[in-house]
């Protein structure tokens, strides 16, 4: 059965690396919070920061919930900071 796989974590503390293992082992689709807001922002994250990547974590969720729904794992990781989206699953 296809799951969403969410992982929270400090600056640093490996969850790229461990979505990456996730993704290996499970064949997983990665979603990353940080890696969409450095994309989308191109680094410059500002006061806005905060609530825009609470904004792109709400919608990487979703797409989560899609990609489950469609029969494949997702693994969708962010920061401490934007964990608060996490608790409405």
């Amino acid at each position: 059965m296809p799951k969403v796989i969410a992982l929270c974590g400090k600056i640093c503390s490996g969850k790229t690396f461990y979505a990456n293992k996730i993704k290996e082992g499970q064949n997983a689709v990665i979603l990353s919070t940080d890696e969409a807001t450095f994309y989308l922002m191109d680094n410059e994250q500002g006061e806005r920061y905060d609530d825009f990547a609470k904004r792109v974590n709400e919608y990487l969720m979703k797409k989560a919930i899609d990609i489950v729904r469609a029969g494949a794992n997702a693994v969708s990781y962010t920061h401490l900071r934007a964990h608060e989206t996490l608790r409405h699953l």
